[in-house]
C-alpha cells in the first residue's frame, strides 16, 4: 500500500454545514483534513490504497455517502508555472526555463490556456508526468494528478467513479 495525498473541493457544503466534521468522519473521512476556503469547503487526504485511483474512488465514495457533492479534484485541473513550482518545490525560474526549453530537459508540455495572457496555464497531469520522467517529482504525485484528471473528466460527463481498468499509469 502506498498513500497518496490529494484534495477534493465539495461543492455542496460550506463551513456552516451541519454536522460536516462528524457526517465525513463517519463516512470513512477519518484521514481527510476538512479546510474552508472562504465558503468553499475542501478535504486533504493522505488515503492508503493501491494505487492513486483505487484512493481517489473510496475518497469519492465516502464524500457522497456522508451527502456531499464533488465539485473538483484539485489535483485533476490546471496550474501555471507559479502552482507548479510551489507543488514540486522548485524555484519559479527552474521551471520558467523548463517551459521555455531554455534550460534542463526539452519537451515541457505546451500550455492549454491562456496563451494571450502573462499567466498562461498548464495541464497538472501532463506536466506531473514530465517532471517524473524527468526525476523532479514523486511518482505517486503524478499518479494522483492521472486520476485526478480522469475523475474531474468523469465529473464534467456526470460520474465520477472510474474502474481501475479505464486508468493509465503516468509515464506508460
Amino acid at each position: 500500500m502506498k498513500t497518496f495525498h490529494f484534495s477534493i473541493v465539495l461543492g455542496n457544503a460550506n463551513p456552516d454545514s451541519e454536522n460536516l466534521e462528524d457526517r465525513l468522519f463517519e463516512a470513512g473521512c477519518d484521514d481527510a483534513l476538512v479546510c474552508a476556503y472562504g465558503e468553499t469547503v475542501y478535504l486533504e487526504f493522505d488515503r492508503e490504497a493501491e494505487t492513486a485511483l483505487d484512493a481517489l474512488n473510496s475518497a469519492t465514495l465516502a464524500i457522497k455517502n456522508a451527502g456531499f457533492q464533488i465539485r473538483s479534484y484539485q489535483e485533476g485541473g490546471v496550474v501555471n508555472l507559479s502552482d507548479i513550482a510551489r507543488r514540486t518545490q522548485l524555484t519559479r525560474a527552474a521551471v520558467n526555463y523548463y517551459a521555455k526549453g531554455t534550460r534542463g530537459p526539452k519537451g515541457f508540455p505546451k500550455p492549454i490556456y491562456g496563451l494571450d495572457s502573462p499567466t498562461p496555464l498548464y495541464d497538472w497531469a501532463e506536466v506531473a508526468v514530465w517532471l517524473v520522467k524527468h526525476d523532479k517529482l514523486q511518482q505517486e504525485a503524478a499518479e494522483v494528478a492521472v486520476a485526478s484528471h480522469q475523475l474531474q473528466l468523469g465529473l464534467l460527463r456526470g460520474g465520477a467513479e472510474l474502474s481501475s481498468q479505464e486508468g493509465h499509469s503516468p509515464g506508460h
